[in-house]
């Protein structure tokens, strides 16, 4: 039994002619540099009625009870519908491993077909930023045709640095990456299911983690199209005209967006003036960028139509708002009128 805290991976169902059983692909660190991979269950104490007395075992109305504790041990329901089943981890079929010898973990994996389960890829992911934290997610086989950004800096005390941004969109669910050169790689969100384009971009411009220095004459892009990559690295920048311009965009719809980016050649520098332009307008009539629910251009063929595109969203959202408040002064006149005697 491990005594150390299990990582639990992925989860699958097996069976025999007489009973059913889940399963778990657990990682446990051992040490600095040393780690155990292993198919774990959950402890089986026995049968609940072999255990456990007929008088204890049900209800007055026949209802069958299973204990919470049994010989010393918390109980979390009946396994195969029979078997008191604890909350401890147990495995006699693992591997001890180092970052040197990773492939041998892929293959303990293989032997025991845990690389044919759909998520296998993702968990493998887990595995390596593990053992191996410090290196480039450009490495890693599963961002392999994978939207991936790698963007230089100067923003660092000690010099320049590297930084990279990979998305694995996966069938189930979708995982924001992020590394540099001078820390760790680190999954700083997830979410279920796939996203589109548009929603990557605003996830990433959403959240205040996704933020680096970009020396745009210093970015690589994979996995997507130039365009694409501009918008992406946008939304990524420290920069709030970047950010914006990011948010704004991913609000046209993809079936309108990727078509245009397909066609036309973006520039980071030009997009986040763009961007601090829109908003600077939004902050003059005080609104925000999340009044726009989407931008919805007839036709996008070049980048001045987009920005007009965007500025009347802005506008219509300002309309809007002015509309509102206007009937909200008019609901409350006769309030006010009467506050005067």
């Amino acid at each position: 039994m491990p005594t150390r805290p299990v990582q639990l991976l992925l989860s699958r169902e097996q069976s025999s002619m007489v009973s059913t059983w889940d399963e778990q692909l657990g990682l446990v660190q051992e040490s600095d540099k040393r780690w155990r991979l292993g198919t774990f269950g959950y402890q089986w104490l026995g049968s609940i009625h072999e255990l456990v007395p007929e008088s204890q075992r049900y209800t007055e109305d026949g209802e069958l009870v299973v204990p919470e504790t049994w010989d010393g041990k918390k109980i979390v329901g009946l396994a195969d519908g029979e078997y008191l089943q604890t909350d401890e981890l147990v495995t006699s079929d693992d591997l001890e491993f180092t970052a040197a010898t990773l492939k041998t973990a892929r293959e303990f994996c293989k032997s025991r077909g845990w690389t044919d389960h759909p998520k296998f890829e993702l968990a493998w992911l887990h595995i390596e930023a593990s053992v191996k934290p410090s290196e480039p997610l450009s490495k890693r086989r599963a961002f392999k045709s994978m939207p991936l950004l790698r963007a230089g800096s100067s923003a660092s005390l000690s010099g320049s640095c590297a930084s990279e941004l990979a998305i694995y969109r996966g069938q189930v669910e979708t995982e924001f990456w992020v590394w540099n050169s001078e820390s760790e790689s680190e999954c700083l969100h997830k979410t279920r299911g796939a996203l589109t384009f548009g929603q990557i971009v605003r996830t990433v411009a959403d959240d205040e983690s996704f933020s680096v220095e970009i020396d745009w004459y210093d970015l690589d892009i994979s996995g997507l199209s130039e365009s694409e990559g501009i918008v992406l690295a946008s939304a990524w920048a420290f920069d709030e005209g970047s950010k914006a311009a990011a948010r704004l965009i991913a609000k046209i719809p993809d079936p309108t967006l990727i078509p245009f980016l397909s066609r036309v050649t973006l520039d980071g520098i030009e997009l986040g003036e763009m961007g601090q332009r829109l908003l600077e307008y939004a902050n003059d009539h005080d609104i925000s960028l999340d009044d726009i629910e989407s931008v919805r251009p007839r036709q996008l063929p070049d980048l001045e139509t987009l920005e007009k595109s965007l500025l009347g969203a802005l506008s219509r959202a300002v309309r809007r708002q002015a509309r509102a408040d206007t009937v909200r002064k008019d609901r409350l006149a006769p309030f006010e009128d009467d506050s005067k005697y």
